[in-house]
């Protein structure tokens, strides 16, 4: 089958290799150690709530059938899918240290050629600021690549986020703290339809919050525009901020969000906008 597949013109190749390369959820980096070597390879993604014993497939199977294949295959499956890093849960490293290493086993010119990146985070987000300084160093070969590669998307879907009290503050600090104070002010006036009484107590407490986020905690560097940070969870997230609507809480800013006339659908519409552009 490969004879007739290698007589074909270029064009026609081209083609059945993006529908062959081409998987529609993504393709998940994996790193295995053989022997003193950590070698990294793409397998397509693993099912949502497959079992210990589920066997990943190496995303291109056509490098295995000949040289020539596999000499005109080989980066093909960064050009047709974004490419998913997905932190363990039992893992002491951040999961920027699996894609620097990553991009250190490709030339530029495959660097150049990728369609998208995800890095989904498991770990916490602590009021910090060595945990802080922590992850922005080792986040820094995230920022250098989005900078060098700007067109490029990033995605970076934290489950933190989908925590309501995280998702609000972490949201609009993310916003003020790295793409600008009129980029926080302009999206809080639409998300919140210019209403002043909401708008003012998530101010308060972004301010409040702010000192956890100060220069010295190394926050004080912009993000590249083609860099954005997502809830892990669209429902989950709208979920905890209609929860956060039923319960009154002891707190001033939670008080005053609640009297302020945010409604269900305000809810939602904020839960679904963020879920789909990032933040």
């Amino acid at each position: 089958m490969e004879a007739y597949l290698l007589q074909c013109p270029a064009e026609i190749r081209n083609q059945i290799y993006m529908l062959v390369l081409k998987e529609p959820g993504g393709l998940q980096y994996h790193e295995e150690i053989v022997g003193t070597q950590t070698i990294g390879k793409l397998y397509t993604r693993t099912p949502e709530g497959a079992s210990d014993t589920h066997v990943a497939t190496e995303a291109n199977q056509l490098r295995f059938v000949n040289r020539q294949l596999h000499e005109e295959t080989r980066g093909l499956g960064l050009k047709y899918n974004k490419i998913i890093f997905i932190e363990p849960n039992n893992s002491k490293e951040d999961m920027y240290a699996q894609f620097q290493r990553f991009l250190s086993n490709i030339s530029p010119a495959r660097k150049a050629s990728i369609h998208a990146i995800t890095i989904v985070i498991t770990k916490e987000i602590r009021h910090d600021q060595k945990h802080r300084r922590r992850v922005m160093d080792s986040s820094n070969p995230l920022v250098r690549f989005a900078q060098e590669y700007p067109t490029i998307k990033v995605k970076i879907r934290h489950y933190a986020l989908d925590n309501e009290r995280k998702f609000l503050v972490v949201a609009f600090i993310f916003q003020h703290r790295f793409r600008g104070h009129d980029t926080f002010l302009r999206n809080l006036h639409d998300i919140t339809f210019g209403n002043e009484d909401v708008m003012r107590p998530i101010i308060w407490h972004v301010q409040r919050e702010l000192r956890f986020w100060c220069p010295q905690a190394g926050d004080a560097q912009p993000f590249p525009d083609n860099i954005r940070i997502f809830p892990s969870n669209r429902w989950i997230t709208q979920t905890s901020l209609l929860e956060t609507m039923r319960k009154p809480r002891h707190h001033p800013f939670w008080t005053e969000f609640e009297t302020a006339g945010v409604s269900r659908c305000m809810c939602s519409s904020w839960a679904g906008r963020i879920y789909r552009e990032g933040i």
